[in-house]
């Protein structure tokens, strides 16, 4: 938690550690108010497929919300951070199909570029090939293979 409190992430719409949880090992984050991890959005399998899509808000919503969730990567890397573990279960959007808002969470994988020497956590589905084949560090590019 001190560690990602120093991090230059002023401004970066992320979820930041606020205390530690003993049982079981973790922490707490900034509460997300009215926010769904962005895996939900998948489809269910639950209504048809038009339903589904304009349910979730379309075309226009997911181009919104890829163009905001690139624009957070880009800004971490401008300040010389990896993500690490890019997931659909990291990234949280706006649960009303009516807005657009984005936040990452999970900033315990947040490190400076060449700060680590292999890769820690990761998710298999995911994750750039030279990180689930070599266990190599993640960088910016391996965050981009995953963000795509």
């Amino acid at each position: 938690i001190a560690r990602v409190r120093r991090m230059p992430l002023a401004g970066l719409p992320v979820a930041r550690p606020m205390s530690l949880v003993s049982e079981p090992n973790g922490y707490t984050l900034q509460f997300q108010r009215d926010m769904e991890v962005v895996r939900s959005m998948k489809y269910a399998h639950k209504n048809s497929v038009t339903d589904w899509w304009l349910d979730t808000g379309g075309l226009v919503r997911r181009l919104w919300l890829g163009a905001k969730i690139a624009s957070i990567f880009e800004r971490l890397q401008s300040r010389g951070l990896v993500y690490g573990d890019v997931s659909s279960n990291n990234i949280m959007v706006s649960k009303s199909a009516d807005f657009t808002e984005v936040s990452l969470i999970d900033l315990d994988n947040l490190f400076y570029f060449g700060e680590r020497d292999s890769a820690e956590v990761w998710t298999p589905t995911y994750s750039a090939p030279e990180i689930a084949v070599n266990s190599s560090a993640p960088t910016f590019a391996s965050d981009d293979f995953s963000l795509a």
